[in-house]
């Protein structure tokens, strides 16, 4: 079983994610976009298997060190956060939220692949030809 990678949220978002106050999200709440194209797969894929899109991003693995990974589950856990918007339900742990704070999320329908993305991660350095894996910038 996968591990997310555990990172010490920095004081803004420890903050702002304090568990006494509230574990669902607005779109608006939350610096992590979701474009219309994306908003609808999640949708369909919500209606199908009854399950949300799970944002997690795993350390030591991809070519960049972390990589971004993405499955449905029906099971919230404690550490989650739940972003919604128009319908389509996002769920995320702090950790990986701290990571791809300010990122978007697309699907894409490319020849090479179909599947959803983190696009425009402002914490990231560089990432991997495929996008599927980064490295985080110095801070």
């Amino acid at each position: 079983m996968r591990k997310a990678l555990f990172r010490a949220p920095s004081f803004k978002s420890t903050l702002f994610l304090n568990p006494m106050l509230t574990r669902y999200f607005s779109q608006t709440d939350m610096s992590v976009i979701m474009t219309d194209k994306c908003i609808e797969m999640m949708r369909t894929k919500q209606e199908v298997n009854q399950q949300r899109l799970r944002l997690t991003v795993l350390g030591g693995e991809g070519c960049e060190g972390f990589t971004y990974h993405f499955a449905f589950d029906s099971t919230q856990n404690d550490d989650d956060i739940c972003i919604k918007k128009n319908g389509a339900e996002l769920l995320i742990d702090e950790m990986s939220l701290d990571l791809v704070k300010g990122s978007t999320l697309d699907y894409e329908d490319e020849l090479i692949r179909q599947g959803f993305a983190v696009t425009d991660n402002p914490n990231a350095e560089k990432g991997c030809g495929c996008g599927v894996s980064f490295s985080l910038k110095d801070e």
